[in-house]
């Protein structure tokens, strides 16, 4: 499921952005997820009661991994008709949903996760001066990548967007 990355803090330093973290954000309804899958299913959704097959990603077909040729991949491989959707691409409301719930519970760990170490962050970049905030850079092998490296920090500024 592809997720939404809108909210996001800023490390400026000398004016300069040198990172930008955005935290996860979920698809707010099912029919999101949904419209949203995989560019195959956009094609042939007819309405709001079709949902994609997860086994083929709403195509019908697929191919098997020991079709795959070493250097063309599967452009010359057979395709097989999806088993669970009979070649339909759509799949059953309640397979899709639990598929929605599972990833919703995966975003929330990683939106905890992104928010402690966001205030890690936050903490450490309060106590850091700027040179040790550069030493840090420099010892750490360019964590934190600095456009002009032997340029003094005048000025670290952290900006926050659609983050409470």
């Amino acid at each position: 499921m592809r997720k939404h990355t809108h909210k996001y803090i800023e490390v400026i330093v000398n004016g300069k952005v040198i990172s930008r973290f955005t935290r996860p954000e979920a698809y707010k309804s099912i029919n999101e997820a949904r419209d949203n899958y995989s560019s195959i299913y956009k094609k042939w959704k007819r309405d709001d009661s079709d949902y994609p097959c997860l086994n083929c990603d709403g195509a019908g077909t697929y191919h098997k991994f020991e079709d795959r040729d070493i250097i063309e991949g599967y452009k010359l491989a057979p395709l097989y008709t999806c088993k669970s959707c009979s070649g339909s691409g759509r799949g059953p409301k309640e397979m899709f949903k639990a598929y929605y719930d599972a990833e919703k519970q995966k975003i929330k760990a990683q939106q905890q996760k992104f928010d402690k170490d966001l205030d890690s962050f936050m903490e450490a970049i309060q106590v850091l001066s700027p040179e040790q905030i550069l030493t840090l850079n420099k010892m750490l092998g360019n964590v934190c990548p600095i456009y002009e490296k032997n340029a003094p920090i005048k000025k670290i500024k952290v900006r926050k967007n659609g983050m409470a």
